[in-house]
């Protein structure tokens, strides 16, 4: 499990130096990988927090709240890409990044459900907290610290 989270874990982390390399980069035409390399952590954050948000777990408010950010911020994020894209561009992008955050899920998933039932809660309760939480809130932080660059580099990802 630890495997499939710190490389979720990285990813996340990494989203700030994505984005001002990527910034950096001159842009020559539509560059549909950027846009999906900018839904992946939005979208992973938004999967994550929905598997966090069953009412069988019993989160701290102050946990929901971040979980709450987490889906805002992927809708936000969802709306700046696909604002000026062709339909057919839009769902290559959204499904491509949704596919990839998917499958990071169902590895933790995969892992969770290896434990025997009684363990199972306990230690998607523990994901929850530590792991899925601390990946949110790097998620959202990054554009908070920095919309500028995420927005520069939503609008140069998009230039024909």
């Amino acid at each position: 499990m630890f495997k499939a989270i710190s490389k979720v874990a990285r990813c996340a982390c990494g989203l700030s130096s994505l984005l001002l390399f990527d910034v950096m980069s001159p842009a020559f035409g539509k560059d549909l990988d950027v846009l999906i390399r900018v839904l992946y952590p939005p979208f992973f954050a938004e999967m994550g927090a929905v598997m966090c948000m069953v009412p069988s777990i019993k989160l701290f408010d102050s946990d929901r709240t971040v979980f709450i950010n987490a889906h805002n911020y992927a809708q936000l994020i969802k709306k700046k890409v696909s604002t000026g894209l062709n339909d057919e561009d839009v769902r290559f992008v959204l499904k491509s990044a949704a596919e990839q955050a998917r499958s990071e899920l169902r590895e933790v998933v995969r892992v969770l459900k290896s434990y025997p039932p009684d363990r199972e809660y306990t230690e998607l309760f523990r994901w929850c907290a530590d792991n899925m939480k601390t990946v949110a809130e790097k998620v959202v932080r990054a554009y908070v610290d920095e919309p500028d660059v995420v927005n520069r580099l939503i609008e140069n990802a998009k230039h024909d």
